[in-house]
């Protein structure tokens, strides 16, 4: 399945180099069937990428993120630290779909309050379309989080469909990746993308 998401996703990213998220998505899954070297080099081009104006604020962040995950599972030399991340993405534009997160002390993170107190930091607030939002925890203990994906504001394009996508790192060559996809039917509305634990995303 793998193989065949990969096949995909290259040619998503052919078609729409200015697409961000294509590059995060290949990545990941080229990662996953243990081509961390053609993981990297799309990351790497992904970086340098053109993209529209106004759109994908953060997500040079979040391919940072990834490249220094992947440089380092490659190596395996220990110098970033263990992290969890969560990365909403969605396939519809002009709209705003809102991440939510909560840890087990009931704090609840999002575009309003972008930290928590028990660690972790919502990125950016993602209002035109497409995300990606993330959000990550350094060394992460206060399982487990709860999250919600809203439909804040819905643009001409409809309902929106997208993925959740839980990506844990443990500070060496480890990694576990998890995707969980979604679909909001109506403006304002609410999707529960259940909750994470420690042994979520097990590490490869």
């Amino acid at each position: 399945g793998l193989n065949i998401a990969i096949d995909t996703y290259l040619t998503a990213v052919e078609q729409r180099p200015d697409h961000p998220a294509g590059y995060h998505m290949t990545a990941m899954a080229l990662a996953q069937v243990g081509k961390i070297g053609d993981a990297i080099e799309v990351v790497t081009k992904g970086l340098a990428a053109k993209r529209r104006p106004g759109n994908f604020r953060g997500v040079d962040r979040i391919l940072r993120d990834d490249l220094a995950m992947l440089q380092q599972a490659a190596n395996g030399d220990g110098a970033i630290s263990p992290n969890l991340r969560f990365i909403l993405t969605w396939e519809t534009d002009a709209n705003d779909v809102d991440f939510h997160i909560f840890d087990s002390a009931f704090e609840h993170a999002s575009f309003r309050h972008k930290t928590l107190q028990t660690g972790g930091e919502l990125y950016a607030d993602i209002t035109t379309g497409y995300g990606p939002e993330c959000f990550r925890i350094d060394k992460p203990t206060a399982y487990p989080y709860k999250l919600l994906a809203h439909y804040y504001a819905m643009g001409p394009m409809g309902f929106g469909m997208g993925r959740l996508q839980i990506i844990r790192y443990n500070g060496r060559k480890g990694f576990g990746v998890e995707s969980r996809p979604f679909v909001i039917m109506q403006d304002s509305a609410y999707v529960d993308m259940g909750e994470v634990s420690a042994t979520t995303a097990p590490i490869l």
